[in-house]
Formats: C-alpha cells, sequence, structure tokens
C-alpha cells in the first residue's frame, strides 16, 4: 500500500521550497488522486486528463521505483482507451506498458503490463499485428503468481491463440482447454472467467481437446457464461449456443419457444457482434421451421 491521504499536503505542483520527504509525500498524494480521478470517486465521472496529470509525476519521479511502474501501467491504459479528456493512442500505450513491464520492483504492475502488451500485439492496436510476440507476453503474465487478474487474462488469451493455432504454433485443442478450464475455476477475474466457461461450452459441444462430445456439460458451461452480468460478450456467445442447444434438442428435448427466446436476446445484444449476426441468423432459420412444421 502506498499510505493513506495525509492531512496538511496539498496536491498540486512540486514546491521547491519542500523538504525532500514533503516533495515525495506530494508526489504519492498525487497519485493517490489521480486513483480518484481514474475511477471516477470525485463524484463527477472520470477524468482521465486529470488523472494523467497526477500520475505523470509519479512516473517520472526515481525515488520510489514500484510507484514509478504503477503509475505508468495507469497511463498506459488511460491512453489504451482513450476519452474522458484524453485522446486514444495505442503508441503512447505501447510505450508506457512497455516501461512498466522493464522493471521488477512492482510485479504486480509489471504482470498487469506484461498482459496488455500481449493484447496489444495480438490485436494489432498501433503496431503490427504479432501473434508470436504476443504469445511471449501472454506467457509470462500467465507464469506469474503475485497478479492473479492479469494471470487470469493472459491464461484466457493463450488459450485462444492454442485455440485458432496463431503466433507460429500449431491448433492445440487439448492445451487450448487446459487453459480454459484453468481460468473458469479461478474467481477473482470473473469478466475472463466467463469467457472461458463460454469457450468450454464450445469444446464440449463439439468434443474437441481430448474429450468427447458431451451437450450436457457444454450445457452447463454455457449456462454459467449466460448467468453473469460482468462479461455482455460472453454472455451473448453462451445465449447463442443455448439457442442452438434447444434448437436441435442436443441431449435435451427440442423446445423452439426457448431457443427462440435465446436467440432473441442475443439478437439483441451489439456488445458481441459475430453472436448477434449469427442469433439473428437462427431466429430467421427457427421461424421458417416453425411456419414449415405450422403447414405440415
Amino acid at each position: 500500500m502506498l499510505g493513506s491521504i495525509l492531512p496538511g499536503f496539498a496536491v498540486n505542483a512540486v514546491n521547491p521550497a519542500q523538504t525532500e520527504t514533503q516533495r515525495r509525500l506530494g508526489i504519492i498524494l498525487q497519485f493517490q488522486e489521480g486513483i480518484l480521478w481514474y475511477r471516477g470517486d470525485h463524484g463527477g465521472g472520470q477524468d482521465y486528463a486529470q488523472a494523467c496529470q497526477c500520475f505523470t509525476q509519479a512516473a517520472e519521479q526515481t525515488f520510489d521505483l514500484g510507484l514509478q511502474a504503477a503509475a505508468r501501467f495507469y497511463l498506459g491504459t488511460i491512453h489504451y482507451y482513450g476519452g474522458h479528456g484524453v485522446e486514444q493512442d495505442y503508441a503512447r500505450a505501447r510505450e508506457y506498458f512497455a516501461q512498466a513491464e522493464a522493471q521488477t520492483a512492482n510485479p504486480v504492475a509489471q504482470a498487469s503490463a506484461q498482459s496488455w502488451l500481449g493484447r496489444i500485439y495480438h490485436d494489432g492496436r498501433g503496431v503490427e499485428q504479432d501473434y508470436a510476440r504476443a504469445r511471449e507476453y501472454f506467457a509470462q503474465a500467465a507464469e506469474q503468481t503475485v497478479n492473479p487478474v492479469a494471470q487470469a487474462s493472459a491464461q484466457f488469451r493463450l488459450g485462444k491463440i492454442y485455440y485458432y493455432g496463431q503466433g507460429g504454433v500449431p491448433v492445440n485443442y487439448e492445451r487450448a482447454r487446459g487453459y480454459f478450464t484453468q481460468v473458469a475455476a479461478q474467481t477473482v477475474n470473473p469478466e475472463t472467467q466467463a469467457s472461458a466457461q463460454s469457450w468450454l461450452g464450445i469444446i464440449h459441444y463439439k468434443g474437441q481437446g481430448g474429450v468427447p462430445v458431451s451437450y450436457e456439460q457444454a450445457f452447463r458451461c454455457f449456462r454459467q457464461a449466460e448467468a453473469q452480468q460482468v462479461n455482455p460478450i460472453a454472455r451473448a456467445r453462451a445465449r447463442t449456443w443455448l439457442g442452438i442447444i434447444h434448437y436441435r434438442g442436443k441431449g435435451i428435448k427440442k423446445d423452439y419457444r426457448l431457443a427462440r427466446e435465446y436467440f432473441g436476446q442475443a439478437a439483441d445484444q451489439q456488445d458481441n457482434p459475430k453472436a448477434q449476426t449469427e442469433a439473428q441468423r437462427l431466429l430467421k432459420e427457427l421461424t421458417t421451421a416453425e411456419r414449415l412444421m405450422k403447414n405440415s
């Protein structure tokens, strides 16, 4: 912990007349003030511009390298997302993440930066897409244990890399299943947990990764992903697949009413365009099937 906010130290530009102790405390307080602006805990909503000002001195000082790394990581996320008074800039985000990743004084920030750098190279955000380099960063973040949130995120993305065979590795459903299983079992990162649950459902539905086809297990995984509230993308994916299971009667009795309900929910969601498009297609197919049954 960086300590609590202390009375008597204003969070403003560093005064040359301050003692070294006061100067350092001022920088620490500025960092803490930056957290409030970053999260929107000031009561007026998030303000990334104000947060950047507060984090910058902490990112440039050298008396506390752990604090420096944390500030650089936050600056990286601010420029990655942009908005709230700051222009989106993937190149600057990558620079800050690289700085945070290069140090060892703050292994928590280092692991987070590794996971984000993997994401940048995997998605080609401001750089040429490089799956191999992304896999290296994800592997580093996945192996550490001091930051379980970053670990789960990296493990999930490694699972997708092996599922699709990216970054110079062949398709390996078994390794993908292993990573998804680890992420689905943890609870510190519920958003990534939901994604892993939905992908495990696909693996069990198709019988991939050394497991036999199990519609029952797939159904359970999809139900878990659909029940959560934190990841609308995974939820849309799960709803589409639950609709398919009910529509085709896989492991359970066919139920067009439930299938239509799940397809309709997924089709109305805009968070996952791929699942939305598939759900809309299946909804039309289901409508045609119902019409044929009625007229037969």
